[in-house]
């Protein structure tokens, strides 16, 4: 009676279903579906994992908006708050890619969210992704690209009346 009343509590929640199959013999089977079972764990399994998702998205915002207070000094702005908004949400920039940008603005003592902004707009426009593909177009702005070369340069004393085709 026990098991029939469990059985029947599942079958109302939709957790389980009794199916009848009849064989090539003609003798009836009786078995239980636990397909709706596995749908309600499976949805229940995939909120669980959007609700830790969502509180280590929460939790990264926290920790970003606590360092930029921290490294700028001060408490930020509503119009930087709106900033650091839309580098999130329009532009898709993960944490870890915003944080290397503050890093690297703090490495030339330019902390302005303008300098972070644009360095965020160079790494998008270089497909910069992740922090170790920031690190290699940081290598590259940072590597002087002019190289000086001295070539051999005449001596003549000009004043005195020397010309260059004189030596």
């Amino acid at each position: 009676r026990e098991i029939t009343s469990i059985i029947q509590h599942l079958i109302q929640k939709d957790l389980l279903q009794l199916q009848v199959k009849k064989d090539e013999e003609g003798k009836f089977t009786e078995y239980m579906d636990l397909d709706g079972f596995f749908e309600k764990l499976s949805t229940i399994l995939s909120q669980e994992q959007t609700n830790q998702k969502t509180n280590q998205t929460q939790q990264d915002f926290k920790d970003l908006f606590q360092y930029i207070e921290t490294l700028f000094a001060r408490p930020i702005s509503p119009y930087e708050i709106e900033t650091l908004n839309q580098w999130i949400d329009v532009d898709q920039h993960n944490f870890a890619l915003i944080r290397a940008a503050l890093d690297e603005a703090c490495s030339h003592d330019k902390l302005s969210f303008k300098y972070v902004d644009r360095i965020l707009l160079n790494w998008k426009k270089n497909n910069v992704t992740t922090t170790e593909e920031s690190k290699k177009v940081r290598e590259q702005f940072n590597k002087p690209t002019m190289t000086h070369t001295v070539k051999h340069i005449p001596k003549f004393d000009w004043l005195n009346g020397e010309k260059l085709d004189d030596k």
